[in-house]
């Protein structure tokens, strides 16, 4: 093509720049560049075979390239071979959502490729410097260069799929059969964590590296490796490789609907036989003295707490017959020994929504507290279940933040509330009284006359 003919290609080219450049002025001193770039390009002796491709490609590469040195940023280029920093047009990444791309799948590089991408790419530092800056041999940062390119390539491929854990996460209640650790471990690493409660949901099924984590869930790889490393080192997770897999039970909604569904079909074709046993032993307890002596608001409580023991020891019992009932509990991290299992739950329904959250049941809850309060022991058991009037939650509030009370504390509150005891006068941690009138929904006191009075039936043993 000659020279004269680029002047069919000025309007065009120029309705394009304003496009670009959003005013008339600097649209066109870009198009009058591209122009020149032309002219001189011809002037050389070389044959442009596409003008109007040609032309389009160095509007752009200038267009960014402005863009660039107003903003600071770096030019990047990628192809199969390298990632350079170069000026031939014809693999520049010149297109700012491209750009932005980019720095997206750098982000989701594990730690061993980013940090060598970052270091080389974006901060500039040669191969000799990072080998003795992370005390690793030049040819192992050449690979890992080449291993990272090679995924960034992966990802501009369309290989990056976020699942629906990214935009719909999933609620995982964690329960465990043991003890937990001095921090309240496993608890204290998935309570409050929606993160890491889809990060162990979302490597249930097979092992997955953290990259394939990260792109999963949405989140960079640098912001999930801190969790995923806690939740190894608190063994909720195993590390294969460089493949992390969830290292106990967690059931589906699904899961908990079916077996739900044909205990109560059990039960509703065999109540009688269920029951008469129970009515028989409810009668014998109302005709103790200590039943009797009691008032209407404990009457309530021992009677469930006598049905509720009752149905946990038959049920344990059979158990026994059919397994070991001595479990022997791995030791874990911080004195726990425990075994861990776990329940998903939508996240866009409350479990009080939950069709079958009412027949949940942990068990028996024991907490002892010993030479406390001028007593001997103190002990305190809970049955958590939905059958209360309102359930009873270990939560509290302190300086408008949620914290964890655990059945220690309680059974403290408990016992000064009981005995008339100054509060202040225990030692006890009087953020605790704050959360009387939670403990008075629930049914465990009540107040009166002001004060709040225990309901629960209390046992004695001098």
């Amino acid at each position: 093509m000659k020279p004269r003919g680029l002047e069919n290609y000025v309007e065009y080219f120029l309705k394009v720049a304003i496009q670009k450049c959003g005013n008339l002025d600097e649209a066109q001193d870009l198009c009058q560049e591209v122009m020149l770039a032309a002219l001189k390009y011809m002037a050389s002796g070389k044959e442009i075979s596409d003008i109007k491709a040609w032309l389009s490609g160095v509007m752009n590469r200038k267009f960014y390239d402005a863009l660039r040195r107003k903003y600071k940023l770096p030019t990047i280029s990628i192809n199969d071979v390298a990632m350079i920093i170069d000026d031939d047009e014809s693999d520049v990444i010149t297109d700012i959502d491209e750009a932005e791309e980019l720095r997206k799948q750098v982000a989701f590089l594990s730690r061993i490729y980013r940090e060598v991408i970052v270091r080389h790419y974006l901060n500039g530092e040669s191969v000799e410097d990072i080998s003795k800056a992370l005390a690793i041999p030049a040819g192992t940062v050449k690979s890992r260069l080449s291993g990272g390119r090679t995924q960034i390539k992966k990802g501009f491929d369309g290989m990056e799929n976020y699942t629906k854990n990214s935009y719909e996460p999933q609620i995982l209640y964690v329960s465990i059969s043991g003890e937990p650790g001095i921090n309240g471990e496993p608890y204290n690493l998935t309570n409050n964590n929606i993160i890491g409660q889809n990060l162990l949901i979302l490597a249930y099924d097979k092992p997955v590296t953290e990259t394939e984590l990260a792109k999963a869930i949405g989140i960079p790889t640098a912001y999930i490796e801190s969790i995923v490393e806690s939740l190894v080192s608190a063994e909720l997770m195993k590390r294969i490789g460089n493949k992390v897999y969830t290292d106990f039970i967690i059931y589906s909604h699904d899961d908990t609907g079916a077996k739900i569904k044909s205990q109560i079909e059990l039960i509703d074709n065999n109540f009688s036989l269920f029951w008469k046993p129970l009515q028989s032993g409810l009668d014998r307890l109302k005709a103790t003295d200590f039943y009797i002596g009691l008032s209407k608001r404990r009457q309530r409580k021992l009677e469930f707490y006598f049905l509720m023991h009752t149905m946990s020891a038959c049920f344990f019992g059979v158990g026994s017959k059919i397994y070991d009932p001595k479990h022997d509990y791995p030791q874990r991290p911080n004195g726990g020994k425990w075994v861990a299992m776990g329940n998903t739950h939508p996240m866009d329904k409350s479990s009080e929504d939950n069709e079958y959250g009412k027949y949940n049941w942990s068990g028996e809850r024991t907490s002892e507290i010993q030479y406390r309060l001028g007593t001997k022991k103190l002990i305190l058991k809970v049955f958590d279940t939905e059958l209360e009037e309102k359930r009873y939650y270990a939560a509290g509030s302190k300086n408008n933040t949620i914290y964890t009370l655990n059945d220690v504390d309680l059974a403290q509150m408990l016992y000064i509330i009981n005995e008339g005891i100054n509060p202040s006068d225990t030692g006890a941690d009087l953020l605790l009284f704050e959360n009387i009138p939670h403990f008075a929904e629930c049914g465990v006191l009540h107040i009166e006359n002001g004060k709040p009075v225990v309901d629960i039936p209390i046992l004695c043993f001098l």
